[in-house]
């Protein structure tokens, strides 16, 4: 049986980066994915991809975050080229609650210089297609982008398949067995052996059999619906909901990351009537010309949401060859090459950066 130098378990925008990165250094790679196609979350989420102001009181996270969105740039520097469109620079529009704004304010003058309070005069004069309250207090965020996950996804993976990686579809991982010198996965495709075991499969990562022990990421349900409309809004308005211009010129309104998620519906990845009224009505409340666009595509997408409210990269413990980089929740676009950078050095330099110690395995499952 071929043995591999690292295997992962997943087949999502992390995993995907993480196998072409490794591979990039001459390792061996199998990447296995349980679904009929690659990439369950990733393939179904689109939006923006940029440091969410929430997490600006945290200045190591919200400081790893904007060195993310520098690797996402990279990775649309060198990708889009040769690949498909994946991308679309939008300037993000955050409509706060004044006493969110009052908390953040402090802080991001020195989190991130791209962001500038306006006043709601100024924001209505920046989106006059969109409809903005006053009781608001705006930030806007000059450079960020829209990015298409399924888009993304393809252009790494043809990146996986000029590196040899070896990439199963319709493979799902059973138990992780340790051998002493390695460690054997026991497949739906029969046994797959490797030197290490990474598990990178999102809001399925916290399945015991693939741990051993209880790893705190849950699914947390976020819907969209795409619109075909004549117009699309002049800015990404981020609110209770978000209103993005679409890669390929539709409009996308998606659950918002704080307070239209859904994390009580467990794995049922289905779109509701309640979820999508609730996005339809934001959509047209929020840009008035939308009330005439058609909906072309309504999606479901688990993310992973972990207990400690950050990434979990590095070493689960107790185990010496079986890795974690999962838990990344509405953040995966933005920041899956950074992890695939850092967490691939750590394993083939030993050197952790680029890693915050919040993100390991060890302190967040053990406190």
């Amino acid at each position: 049986m071929k043995r591999s130098d690292f295997a992962l378990v997943g087949g999502g925008i992390v995993g995907a980066c993480l196998a072409e990165e490794l591979a990039a250094t001459g390792a061996a790679v199998t990447v296995l994915d349980a679904g009929p196609a690659p990439g369950h979350a990733t393939s179904r989420a689109a939006g923006p991809a940029a440091p969410a102001p929430r997490y600006a009181a945290d200045h190591v996270f919200h400081g790893w975050l904007r060195q993310a969105a520098h690797s996402l740039r990279d990775d649309v520097d060198r990708l889009e080229p040769v690949h498909h469109r994946f991308s679309a620079p939008q300037p993000i529009l955050h409509a706060l609650r004044p006493e969110d704004a009052d908390r953040l304010s402090p802080h991001l003058p020195a989190a991130d210089t791209a962001a500038q309070w306006i006043s709601p005069a100024q924001a209505a004069d920046l989106a006059p297609d969109l409809r903005l309250p006053d009781d608001r207090r705006y930030l806007l965020e000059k450079a960020a982008l829209a990015v298409d996950g399924a888009r993304y996804l393809a252009a790494v993976r043809a990146g996986c398949a000029r590196l040899g990686v070896d990439w199963r579809q319709d493979t799902t991982v059973r138990d992780v067995l340790n051998t002493g010198d390695g460690v054997e996965l026991a497949t739906t495709g029969g046994p797959v052996r490797t030197d290490i075991a990474i598990i990178t499969a999102g809001a399925w990562s916290g399945a015991a059999e693939l741990t051993g022990r209880s790893v705190h990421v849950r699914p947390r349900r976020e819907q969209l619906v795409t619109l075909t409309a004549g117009s699309v809004p002049s800015v990404i308005l981020s609110a209770a909901h978000r209103l993005t211009p679409g890669v390929t010129g539709d409009v996308i309104a998606a659950t918002g990351a704080d307070t239209g998620a859904d994390e009580a519906a467990g794995f049922d990845d289905r779109c509701d009537v309640a979820g999508i009224t609730a996005l339809l009505r934001f959509a047209a409340a929020a840009m008035p010309a939308l009330a005439r666009a058609a909906p072309a595509d309504l999606r479901c997408g688990l993310s992973p949401a972990p207990a400690s409210g950050r990434p979990l990269i590095g070493r689960v413990p107790g185990h010496q060859r079986l890795w974690l980089a999962t838990g990344h929740a509405g953040h995966g676009l933005l920041t899956a090459r950074h992890t695939a950078r850092g967490l691939t050095t750590a394993l083939t330099k030993g050197q952790w950066d680029t890693v915050p110690r919040m993100m390991c395995p060890t302190r967040a499952l053990e406190g």
